[in-house]
């Protein structure tokens, strides 16, 4: 059954829906895309916990599109689990923050339980929904009550107490489930400022439960063909108060065990948010999952092994002051799609320019995402670096975007994104720019500061890669790092003897791992004899290769 816009439907009996069928899945999650498209800007404004960075209702968006993304190749007439396990993998890949975590976490749970089936009923529903809320839940490694898990655990309680009464049924019906989970959704939605201080404080509802919310109401209109017809009331409710202490509830009796308060102070700890997706075992994404959490907070590790396999994908997501902690307790993993913002900066002007900037430098994290940029590291062992810069591009959050590649190799992976982003039909006019190595990246992100419009910052950052020359000092023969330093003092001589004039005023040295003091010692040595007034800046950017990477102003 389709509606009058020829969007699929359930189909409809008597005493309520009864089928839900893959097309109706779709029909699911395009409804849904399109109810979040039309409100994300009203929940980026709620946004203000554990980090007021503006950016739930973004997430929930982009998250969804990737898993909206996934359905283009799923053939018509494709299984309700086929369609629900492909929304779920899309969704996994394509997280973003904590909202797109849960939201993964949770569709995987709706896909996990209907993954051989070809419809389902409202008995299964509830069962789907308690899965869900359970997973929402286990998605994050300190779940916090007056949140969306909160909406999500009462949407479950409610389907499974419909589910009861109706039971003796030969079929429940899915829409009489969805419409009592809906109901005391919003509900809850309406009780977390009283269970939340900073929701209390600021008099409103919490964005991540509320964008759960439109997930569930366009989830019943599928079902009935009808609108909801209600508006979200996005304020708290009058005479609503801070709590005094962390309350406990739904979230820490679904885990099995009870706090006697939160410490929200600790939630707002961590000056960036890292993510990136690894292949890894289950063990070893428990272990991550505890190491993150003693660097940082709003952990989440989601994802999962499949059946018969050793090794799984996982999406990670943290917020820690220390980027490159959280990177390097990955590696020895398969990872890639690694991005770090800077949470504390001015949120990203829509008509600004927004900045792209990869780097092969671990050490090169922090300092890029604090000036501006949205940072892609370049994991060596990543042959598949498209989808990290295409992901960063967009979560830029600007409408125009400069991408500053770090070698040939990141050169070539932009342009490929780029020309993915257009074939998809993005609005985003992305660019990608010249560079040459570690120390043009720097220089092209220094010059963002202080520069105009979208136009002639883009102009400024181009024009301080230009005019900034660089060169690239590699180990003997591309050896291993700390071998034959020799060689590599001769050549990081000869390379500085031709980039240095005597008018030249910086020397900037992204240096490698295990690169030592003496050959650092010699190359400022060599700088001031060409050049008696320079300025030799060291950063320690840990890259395998290049043992340096040079750059003059």
């Amino acid at each position: 059954m389709r509606d009058a816009s020829g969007v699929a439907q359930a189909v409809p009996t008597g005493n309520g829906t009864r089928v839900f069928d893959g097309e109706a899945m779709r029909a699911w999650i395009e409804r849904s895309h399109t109810a979040l498209a039309g409100i994300r800007d009203e929940l980026d404004a709620l946004n203000v916990f554990p980090v007021p960075d503006s950016d739930t209702g973004t997430n929930l968006y982009l998250t969804l599109s990737e898993g909206r993304a996934a359905l283009a190749d799923l053939p018509a007439g494709s299984s309700l689990g086929e369609v629900a396990q492909a929304v779920a993998l899309g969704a996994l890949i394509g997280a973003r923050g904590n909202s797109g975590i849960i939201l993964s976490q949770y569709l995987r749970a709706v896909g996990e339980t209907f993954a051989d089936q070809d419809e389902a009923e409202g008995g299964e529903w509830a069962w789907a929904l308690d899965r869900a809320a359970l997973a929402a839940t286990g998605a994050m490694a300190e779940p916090v009550e007056g949140t969306a898990l909160t909406v999500v655990a009462a949407a479950s309680d409610a389907g499974r107490r419909a589910a009861y009464l109706a039971r003796g049924s030969d079929d429940i019906p899915v829409e009489r489930v969805i419409r009592e989970a809906t109901s005391a959704a919003r509900d809850a939605l309406a009780r977390t400022p009283s269970l939340l201080a900073p929701l209390a404080e600021r008099g409103v509802v919490d964005a991540g439960g509320a964008g759960f919310v439109v997930l569930l109401q366009a989830l019943h209109e599928v079902l009935t063909g009808t609108s909801a017809g209600t508006e979200l009331t996005l304020t708290a409710p009058a005479g609503v108060t801070a709590p005094a202490f962390g309350p406990t509830g739904i979230v820490d009796e679904c885990l099995g065990h009870r706090r006697d308060g939160h410490d929200y102070e600790h939630f707002q700890a961590g000056d960036f948010e890292v993510m990136y997706v690894l292949k890894a075992s289950e063990r070893d994404a428990d272990l991550l999952r505890q190491r993150l959490s003693r660097i940082g907070t709003s952990v989440g590790v989601v994802g999962g092994v499949a059946p018969g396999s050793k090794k799984g994908l996982w999406h990670v997501h943290v917020h820690t002051d220390e980027p490159l902690g959280a990177v390097r307790e990955a590696l020895g993993s398969r990872i890639r799609q690694v991005c770090v913002r800077y949470l504390r900066g001015e949120r990203a002007d829509p008509d600004g320019l927004g900045l792209v900037a990869c780097t092969r430098a671990p050490g090169l994290i922090a300092p890029l995402a604090r000036a501006g940029a949205v940072v892609v590291y370049i994991d060596p062992g990543d042959p598949r670096i498209r989808s990290g810069i295409a992901r960063a591009v967009v979560d830029s959050g600007c409408n125009r975007v400069g991408i500053l590649p770090c070698g040939p190799r990141t050169a070539a992976a932009a342009a490929e994104a780029v020309a993915k982003l257009k074939v998809e039909g993005s609005e985003i006019v992305a660019e990608v720019l010249e560079s040459r190595g570690e120390a043009a990246v720097v220089a092209g992100v220094a010059g963002l500061a202080g520069a105009g419009d979208n136009e002639s910052a883009l102009s400024r950052v181009a024009s301080e890669i230009a005019r900034t020359r660089t060169g690239l000092v590699r180990w003997p023969n591309d050896g291993e790092p700390g071998v034959g330093a020799v060689e590599l003092a001769e050549a990081a001589l000869a390379a500085v003897r031709d980039l240095v004039g005597e008018d030249d005023e910086v020397l900037t040295v992204v240096v490698g791992r295990e690169v030592p003091s003496e050959v650092l010692g010699a190359v400022a040595e060599a700088a001031r004899a060409a050049s008696p007034a320079i300025e030799v800046i060291e950063v320690d950017g840990g890259q395998v290769s290049p043992a340096l990477s040079l750059g003059v102003e």
